[in-house]
């Protein structure tokens, strides 16, 4: 139909009916006014396998039309790249990132890829971060990227699933909220609806998550207020079950727990089926909390899963000028400099607080592991294939995940190495940007080691820098020693033979140029998953203080190691 358009009031009125149209006929959400407590469906098994589902987010993805996105540009690592001026603003390259033909892959195949890094590395899916934006434009870009996933996954024939994540739906009315949501979330079930990738319980019901998921409502005013309230979390239990109507689905959420007195939690499991945590940050601390929110998940019949975190300092810069707010725009941060900048850190006591968190996993039974996370490279906390993470962290999660799912152990002896570039005391020669420690700063101390975690079928005679320093025994087992400036290697030996030999590429220095509190990691079984997830694609990887033969440090090199 052609329709002749002669005048300003016609065209006005066929823009107005663009905007109300998504909308219609998805109303009845609107009518649902009521919630029962306790329904049986919430006892009914959320998982009969157990799956380890690791956060993703959305739009950091190497693809050719994502190249300029800021957490994906190459060019910000470099200290000789864009942001020279601030020593290169990225801590982190993923390794995807250094093959030409993968950073510029189309979609599908890039998706393809992620999925295929993810399963080597004990992964099982992903929950896609899927934050409120009043903005159609925002959530169409967001379909296309998961829809290619759910592609990438048939066309490989993956058993690999996927979800969602509703985030911080802060802003705007519930109405818009939930019109918006459920609108993308339609369009993307017209395209998968059958898939068998998504995740779902043994009844058929999507398994969604949601992450500070207290805002969705008109009634709550700040989700800060919803610990000390029922009334509020029941408002919270309402609104996410008009979301569901408004999708057109039978949703299982897995709520974000974000207080712990009794009331809330009773309060929060008197509507949903699981709960899940985020940022953990000393396991030990928070034992005994984590321990009665499962024994109330075990007496309610709900389902205790357990979120692991690996590591946490950020690439992104806080504008202190104007109230921490973060930073998108390289040309903003150049223009404010190193001193009206920060960065958010907390410390993990190198691999502690993982395998920690990992073992909680094993003691409580949990019905899954949630990854915090994947790809959040800006933030630290990746477990996605990089050149300071090195698969080490999830050398940590395959074993634990076997103990857990209750699995015989891996045959194959290995060792992992932990370590910081440099000790904390010292300062950057060059570029000196503060690090706001967000939790429990006293920890960081812990952070001056190396730790060399060996995980053997029989005793060995474990040496670092050429002397004998521990013997160590059977299964996992963890040797911490004093961090110091040199090269990080270690050797095993058992019967005067040497069975596993290591030099991590990077080392430890005295006169780090730029800050950077990442942990580094890197294992004997480098080359091995290297080459499952990459083929014969190979790349060197040359830590930024590892010297020459001229004793000049890779960082002050203008090499193709730095990509400029």
């Amino acid at each position: 139909m052609i329709l002749k358009l002669n005048s300003v009031k016609t065209v006005l009125l066929i823009c107005c009916l663009y905007i109300i149209m998504p909308a219609a006929g998805n109303t009845a959400w609107q009518a649902i006014k009521t919630i029962k407590k306790n329904q049986a469906v919430l006892a009914r098994p959320l998982l009969t396998n157990k799956p380890v589902i690791a956060h993703y987010m959305t739009d950091i993805i190497h693809y050719k039309k994502n190249t300029n996105a800021i957490f994906i540009r190459n060019d910000l690592y470099s200290p000789g790249g864009y942001t020279a001026a601030m020593g290169g603003i990225h801590q982190y390259r993923t390794m995807t990132s250094m093959h030409r033909d993968l950073y510029l892959a189309d979609l599908k195949k890039a998706a393809a890829l992620e999925m295929h890094a993810a399963q080597e590395l004990g992964v099982d899916g992903f929950q896609f971060y899927f934050p409120w934006v009043p903005q159609r434009s925002f959530f169409s870009n967001y379909v296309k990227i998961i829809t290619a996933f759910f592609q990438a996954a048939a066309a490989q024939k993956l058993d690999f699933k996927l979800t969602l994540c509703f985030a911080h739906p802060s802003q705007g009315t519930e109405k818009t909220k939930i019109t918006i949501y459920s609108e993308a979330v339609r369009s993307l079930l017209k395209k998968t609806k059958d898939s068998p990738n998504w995740l779902k319980t043994p009844d058929n019901r999507y398994i969604f998550f949601t992450w500070v998921p207290g805002g969705l409502p008109d009634a709550v005013e700040s989700q800060w207020e919803i610990g000390g309230s029922t009334r509020l979390v029941k408002e919270v239990a309402l609104s996410y079950k008009r979301l569901a109507h408004a999708c057109g689905i039978d949703i299982a959420y897995v709520m974000h727990l974000q207080w712990f007195n009794p009331g809330y939690v009773n309060a929060l499991l008197d509507y949903f089926p699981a709960v899940w945590g985020w940022s953990d940050i000393d396991p030990e601390k928070s034992a005994s909390q984590w321990e009665e929110v499962a024994e109330l998940c075990e007496e309610r019949e709900r389902d205790y899963t357990q979120t692991v975190m690996c590591d946490f300092y950020g690439s992104k810069l806080f504008d202190t000028t104007q109230g921490n707010t973060l930073l998108f725009d390289p040309d903003k941060i150049l223009k404010l400099g190193m001193d009206n900048v920060v960065r958010h850190c907390n410390p993990m006591q190198l691999s502690r607080v993982f395998r920690l968190q990992l073992k909680r996993a094993v003691k409580l039974d949990a019905s899954m592991i949630n990854v915090a996370t994947w790809n959040d490279y800006p933030e630290g906390h990746h477990l996605a294939p990089e050149i300071n993470h090195n698969f080490g962290f999830a050398l940590l999660l395959k074993h634990y995940k076997k103990r857990w799912q209750q699995h015989e152990p891996d045959t194959n002896e290995k060792a992992v190495v932990f370590f910081k570039k440099y000790h904390s005391s010292v300062k950057p020669q060059y570029f000196d940007i503060d690090y706001v420690l967000k939790k429990y700063p006293e920890n960081e101390k812990y952070d001056d080691f190396i730790e060399i975690v060996t995980i053997l079928q029989d005793r060995a005679d474990l040496y670092f820098r050429g002397e004998k320093i521990a013997r160590v025994g059977r299964g996992l087992e963890v040797t911490r020693i004093p961090a110091s400036p040199g090269l990080v290697n270690i050797r095993l030996e058992r019967d005067d033979k040497i069975f596993i030999r290591l030099t991590a590429p990077e080392c430890i220095t005295a006169k780090p140029y730029r800050t950077d509190r990442l942990t580094y990691a890197y294992s004997s079984e480098w080359e091995k998953i290297y080459h499952n997830i990459y083929g014969e694609r190979w790349i060197k990887i040359q830590g930024e203080y590892m010297k020459g033969r001229r004793g000049i440090p890779n960082w002050k090199k203008r090499s193709r190691f730095w990509m400029k």
